[in-house]
């Protein structure tokens, strides 16, 4: 059973953000040290997993829970539902050949929230439980 809870926060780990970041780095310096093609595909890669990390960095928390509802972030806004909108919050699981997939959905109609383990921090399953606890307790 979920405690008082004034509000809840998920967002990318900080170790992911920084192995990320130190990855795209070495990648956009191994870039002087290779042909043309290599280069160009080496600074394609590091700027890529850069721009990931920035993006892990600017936009935190991915997802807020309160007793009043849960906000997204994202890179064009802040998407805001009051719990009454929350028409379903569900994990999507896949499985295709070498690839297993695993996202939280929060539906409300028009919008649909979809977020990976890696953007929540945490497994998706867990955080569809305490969303589902948070929503019962508060009414």
């Amino acid at each position: 059973m979920l405690k008082a809870v004034e509000q809840l926060e998920w967002s990318p780990r900080r170790a992911e953000t920084a192995v990320t970041a130190a990855c795209g780095l070495v990648l956009c310096a191994a870039a002087v040290a290779t042909d043309t093609l290599g280069r160009f595909l080496a600074l394609i890669a590091g700027l890529g997993l850069l721009a990931v990390a920035a993006g892990d960095i600017l936009v935190r928390p991915r997802l807020r829970a309160d007793p009043a509802g849960v906000a997204s972030r994202t890179f064009t806004g802040r998407i805001e539902l009051p719990w009454s909108q929350v028409e379903a919050i569900r994990v999507d699981q896949r499985r295709g050949v070498a690839v297993r997939s695993v996202l939280l959905e929060i539906d409300a109609g028009d919008t649909l929230i979809m977020l990976s383990r890696r953007a929540l921090g945490a497994d998706p399953r867990e955080v569809a439980d305490t969303l589902t606890d948070l929503r019962r307790a508060t009414g």
